[in-house]
């Protein structure tokens, strides 16, 4: 209840926002056990009205979460319907808070070499946000890591710049500068 749960509903809803007609999307919840919510949907376009319903219904289990159960399923769903020429994303969108099972780092990074990026959206007020375990599953899962704590950083970061967010343009990049003795 109160700002997590509005919050979640809130991104969940900007992000239905920002898909196009058939994209495939599903939804779990990772609760005492994975919940599959919506399973491989393939939209009608921005705000499907099954996509927003499913979305509305959202609820925290008060039992404890444990992510990386429900990113195993999350994994194993786009695998079986996973693109060979499209964007296979898994967007976890948590307060970064797991508080049973383990996440299990080599099938984070198994999913990133098959090809499933796996992006990290931290939301909240930022009081009890585990920003180390969300980065971590972000850089394991070669996606991105963004933190939202209120409606209008939604807007920004998951609206206009959604496809950017979700599409990886380079998936390692170093840079080794030398300065002059």
């Amino acid at each position: 209840s109160g700002l997590p749960l509005a919050l979640l509903q809130h991104v969940a809803a900007t992000i239905a926002a920002s898909l196009r007609a058939g994209d495939v999307v599903s939804v779990v919840t990772p609760g005492v056990a994975p919940a599959v919510l919506v399973d491989s949907l393939a939209v009608s376009g921005p705000d499907d009205p099954s996509l927003l319903a499913a979305l509305a219904a959202l609820a925290l289990d008060e039992g404890g979460t444990d992510l990386g159960a429900g990113l195993q399923t999350a994994y194993g769903l786009v695998a079986a319907g996973a693109f060979a020429d499209g964007a296979n994303r898994v967007l976890l969108v948590s307060d970064g808070r797991g508080e049973l099972g383990m996440l299990d780092a080599q099938a984070i990074e198994d999913a990133a070499a098959a090809g499933i990026y796996t992006i990290a959206v931290g939301v909240g007020d930022g009081t009890r946000y585990d920003g180390a375990l969300m980065a971590e599953v972000a850089e394991r899962g070669r996606g991105a890591s963004l933190f939202v704590d209120s409606a209008e950083e939604a807007a920004k970061m998951l609206g206009a710049r959604f496809a950017g967010t979700v599409d990886a343009a380079a998936t390692e990049v170093r840079v080794q500068v030398t300065l002059p003795p």
